[in-house]
């Protein structure tokens, strides 16, 4: 059952769901957003906007300046976070930006920074990076140990000599665990 909504400006109309479009500043130029959500009065012409419709609206605004500037949206970002596995508390631990951004970028909230945003498409695109970040992090699943100090995991190729210099080998990572964070330190 839909519940009929009574206009506040004139108390008479009905209000239903309507859109609307309008262009803002981002930066020097003007972007135009389309779709934007609001009600609309049968009576007298009234278009509030609810507090729902508000938070959908800001997530169009923030998509469409993430677009212009060649970033990820936030379902965009929702989707590679997904896809990596993760939990947005997870995402957060992994790449950082605190405890709730990766539910502020989703929302459109927050805008992620472009290097936060060039992180996550690597990590959605190269190999064995999130078994990298995960290590960076701390975060050693359970099955990666596979005895002696060192940590088996995913598709890029760690040697104890390359360890200061990164190689995409597709080989599987092979990291003394304790020398790797003691070279971090130094």
């Amino acid at each position: 059952m839909t519940k009929t909504l009574t206009c506040t400006e004139c108390g008479s109309g009905t209000l239903h769901p309507a859109t609307w479009e309008s262009d803002f500043r981002h930066g020097d130029v003007m972007l135009h957003v389309a779709d934007l959500e609001c009600y609309r009065c049968n009576m007298c012409g009234a278009d509030p906007v609810f507090t729902d419709q508000i938070r959908r609206n800001q997530l169009k605004i923030a998509d469409a300046k993430r677009v212009h500037d060649g970033l990820l949206t936030g379902a965009q970002i929702r989707a590679v976070r997904e896809r990596l596995g993760l939990t947005q508390s997870q995402a957060s631990e992994v790449f950082g930006g605190g405890a709730n951004a990766f539910s502020k970028y989703e929302r459109g909230d927050v805008m992620q920074s472009v290097a936060m945003d060039r992180l996550l498409k690597v990590a959605d695109f190269v190999p064995g990076v999130m078994d990298f970040l995960r290590i960076e992090a701390g975060i050693v699943p359970a099955g990666w140990v596979t005895g002696a100090g060192y940590v088996q995991a995913g598709s890029i190729g760690i040697s104890q000599a390359q360890l200061q210099s990164v190689q995409l080998s597709g080989q599987g990572v092979c990291v003394r665990f304790d020398d790797y964070r003691e070279r971090r330190r130094a």
